[in-house]
């Protein structure tokens, strides 16, 4: 499989992100890979044709330049439980095994859009669905939902699927980070 694509490995942890690195070398055809230390190198760096790797702390610190950059990231969640893909944001559980890793890697570089048409795609929330996406990521549960935005417990439960079907998104904290690269909810909202 033939991959053009520059992945760039910033994580906290370095062996971790030297294992990243010797992952991609190993199972992933003829991408090129490097590890970053500092985020602050990143920023400096022509990201065409690049795609991030990226622990989640440090996605969490650093969601505001990712959102502008408009780069494909993947993060790796300790708790995350399943994979899931938003856009140009991909949370793989760290639980899997580097071929399944790999052959996620090589899916993703494969379906990468360029960002001009990344920006072109509205997201359908309506403004109700806005305010209970926040309630979700802030951690309520649907009766909470329903008595801090004064409606019925059955109507949060719609919006709820509502917003699933919209964004393709069934996990908490994937809609969390949905909400916070897209301006739904600030980060200092969660707790």
């Amino acid at each position: 499989m033939h991959n053009n694509n520059k992945y760039v490995i910033v994580s906290r942890n370095s062996l971790a992100a030297y294992g990243l690195n010797a992952l991609c070398q190993q199972y992933i055809g003829h991408a090129s890979s490097t590890v970053e230390t500092d985020f602050d190198n990143i920023r400096t760096q022509e990201l065409h044709n690049t795609i991030l790797l990226i622990d989640s702390e440090t996605f969490a610190d650093e969601y505001r330049f990712i959102i502008e950059s408009n780069t494909p990231v993947v993060v790796f969640a300790n708790n995350a439980q399943t994979v899931t893909t938003n856009n140009n944001i991909h949370i793989i559980p760290t639980s899997l095994d580097c071929t399944q890793i790999a052959h996620l890697l090589n899916k993703i570089s494969e379906t990468t859009e360029p960002p001009e048409e990344q920006q072109n795609k509205a997201y359908p929330l309506s403004d109700r669905e806005k305010e209970v996406l926040k309630c979700v990521c802030k951690g309520m549960i649907n009766k909470e939902i329903a008595e801090t935005l004064n409606i019925s417990l059955h109507t949060v439960i719609s919006h709820r699927k509502n917003i699933t079907a919209k964004l393709k998104i069934k996990s908490v904290p994937a809609l969390t980070i949905f909400a916070i690269m897209n301006g739904i909810l600030e980060r200092k909202d969660i707790k």
